[in-house]
């Protein structure tokens, strides 16, 4: 049986392995490419040495006889080029002014008078923050028991006990 990606009628044989019936048959093994990448870094310093050469001639005369001193100096001077790597780092500073509103302690549903109802939606709230989400400003009014702890259900509990008349004035302390 012979089968092309072009039909039956038109292939030519390259091989041709014959072996008894039931002998497994395997084609060509896998050939296996590795490549390997190899990475070179060159450093270069360059290193700079200048030359001055001073000449200095000095003439005495005399009647008869003319004597000429030649001196020369030669001052090398290295120089040596560096790099320099400066890293600047910012820095962002933010500053939360204080909430431009006034703080009705207890009053979570906003409604101008601490009740019952404020305990509810504190609950609500600590329940289910997706589905009785409170705003800032409500959320500043209902935290009423250890201040600065965020709201739970204890602020709930302390606007019942005043409205219950158990204690008189909110925020309630520990």
């Amino acid at each position: 049986y012979v089968e092309t990606e072009e039909g039956t009628s038109n292939f030519t044989i390259d091989e041709a392995i014959v072996a008894k019936a039931g002998t497994q048959i395997d084609g060509p093994k896998p050939v296996t490419t590795t490549t390997t990448t190899t990475t070179t870094t060159t450093t270069t310093t360059t290193t700079t040495t200048e030359e001055t050469t001073t000449t200095t001639t000095t003439t005495e005369e005399t009647t008869t006889t003319t004597t000429t001193t030649t001196e020369e100096t030669t001052t090398t001077t290295p120089t040596t080029t560096e790099e320099e790597t400066t890293t600047t780092t910012a820095t962002e500073t933010t500053t939360t002014a204080a909430p431009s509103y006034n703080t009705v302690y207890g009053d979570a549903n906003k409604d101008g008078r601490v009740s019952v109802a404020d305990a509810v939606a504190i609950l609500q709230y600590v329940a289910n923050k997706d589905k009785y989400g409170l705003d800032e400003q409500a959320l500043d009014n209902a935290d009423v028991y250890n201040r600065g702890d965020g709201v739970t259900a204890r602020d709930a509990l302390s606007i019942q006990r005043l409205d219950a008349g158990a204690i008189s004035k909110l925020p309630e302390e520990q």
